[in-house]
């Protein structure tokens, strides 16, 4: 659509050929359609394993693991693991006023 508004019509009218032509052959010749449609879903699924491991470990090394590093590095222990020996880890919580009908209605 972008290209067409832009005025690249050659790119529009090779990618509506070719899928108006798989069109008219997976009605005119189902059982190639089928197979086609089997070859090219293989394709997709192998592709989406690729890419899926790819998005994944970019996302991993370029965003968690610097976050983790700054947070090391000012400090931070959202866990709370470098708390060191207490007679308690109970985290003490203001009770509020609706106490018992925020647990009555959950949801």
């Amino acid at each position: 659509a972008w290209n067409f508004y832009r005025g690249r019509t050659t790119v529009v009218i090779i990618f509506g050929s070719v899928g108006a032509l798989l069109l008219v052959a997976g009605f005119l010749i189902p059982a190639a359609a089928r197979r086609f449609h089997v070859v090219w879903m293989r394709f997709a699924v192998a592709l989406g394993h690729v890419n899926s491991r790819i998005l994944l470990s970019l996302m991993y090394y370029l965003v968690f693991t610097p976050y983790g590093f700054v947070s090391r590095l000012v400090g931070r222990d959202p866990l709370r693991r470098r708390g060191g020996k207490l007679e308690s880890y109970w985290i003490e919580r203001k009770q509020t006023k609706q106490a018992r009908e925020q647990f009555e209605r959950l949801f």
